[in-house]
């Protein structure tokens, strides 16, 4: 069942759930509350770019064996990406990057919760999550943005501007496992943006970490 606005207004003030910084009145939807963007991002590195081969310019890019990243290898994890400190980032047309929340947010294990993007972002091309908008309960933690302009324009963001919507669910029951208890858990009290750790699937002693 979605919570209203009364409902997760509630749970909020028992410390049910958290959201810290605590959200705005303007910030409190009808049933949903806005989050806002932080100051730090993740972007890709130039060096796995694939490079375009002349010879076949018009046709596609040739990918080079070492661009390739191999996401059973924590090696090519550690220079994917290179973080960054910024209050406005622009993000050219195709550009895909991580950014989080401004906020932590904890939800119990009787709640759920999705993100979704702002309609108004929408409206300029502007996606918030790829695939990841799901928040299982027991997650505490800033929320990874997965972000990326669609439109066929540039388009500036701002560090503390309004980026998304969290949408609160209650379960049936509670979860018998919460997020932060389960054995494989790679991103719980997460605190600043954090990149894939797929590599973590995998049996990890098939590589030197």
């Amino acid at each position: 069942m979605l919570l209203s606005s009364t409902d997760y207004k509630k749970l909020l003030s028992k410390g049910e759930i958290i959201i810290d910084p605590y959200p705005s009145e303007e910030a409190m939807g009808p049933a949903s509350v806005d989050l806002t963007l932080g100051n730090e991002f993740l972007i890709f590195n130039e060096k796995y770019y694939p490079k375009v081969n002349r010879q076949y310019r018009h046709t596609a890019p040739a990918y080079k064996e070492e661009c390739v990243v191999d996401i059973k290898n924590p090696e090519y994890f550690k220079d994917l990406y290179i973080h960054v400190k910024k209050d406005s980032i622009i993000l050219y047309p195709g550009d895909f990057i991580l950014g989080t929340t401004r906020e932590r947010v904890a939800i119990p294990g009787n709640i759920a919760a999705i993100l979704s993007g702002r309609s108004s972002l929408g409206r300029l091309g502007i996606q918030v999550h790829a695939t990841a908008g799901f928040i299982d309960p027991g997650f505490d933690g800033k929320i990874t943005l997965e972000i990326s302009n669609i439109s066929p324009v540039p388009i500036k963001l701002y560090a503390g501007m309004r980026i998304g919507q969290l949408h609160f669910y209650r379960l049936s029951s509670n979860a018998d496992v919460l997020y932060s208890d389960k054995t494989k858990t790679k991103y719980s009290g997460q605190d600043t943006v954090r990149g894939s750790e797929i590599w973590k699937d995998f049996a990890v002693n098939e590589y030197k970490i």
